[in-house]
């Protein structure tokens, strides 16, 4: 789907290469491995917001997970995975546009 290419694009632009994005489907999260999940939460999501309603128009939002390898016991990769990917359902619970850091306190696995 072109969509769905245009807002990964438009995401690794803004992704860190010490971080990663990962996408199953039309989902992406992000893997955090040298960021904080808070300043992530306050200032990458809210530009990936902001540079995916540019590149594909006002009416397009995206709902985000966030892990952080440093913040979240993180055993291994596909831990971490998991991990933003629940967060990421919390967040597409939330309603578009939402963003979610992982917390392991209430969104087990």
């Amino acid at each position: 789907n072109r969509l769905v290419a245009t807002v990964g694009a438009t995401l690794s632009k803004l992704t860190r290469r010490a971080d990663r994005l990962a996408r199953s489907g039309s989902d992406y999260v992000v893997l955090l491995r040298r960021t904080l999940s808070k300043k992530a939460h306050d200032f990458y999501a809210p530009n990936a917001h902001k540079a995916i309603a540019e590149a594909c128009g006002a009416g397009v939002t995206v709902s985000m997970g966030i892990s952080s390898v440093t913040e979240h016991m993180v055993r291994d990769a596909d831990d971490m995975m998991k991990k933003a990917f629940a967060a990421l359902q919390f967040a597409q619970r939330q309603g578009p546009g939402s963003t979610v850091v992982y917390d392991f306190r209430t969104m087990p696995y």
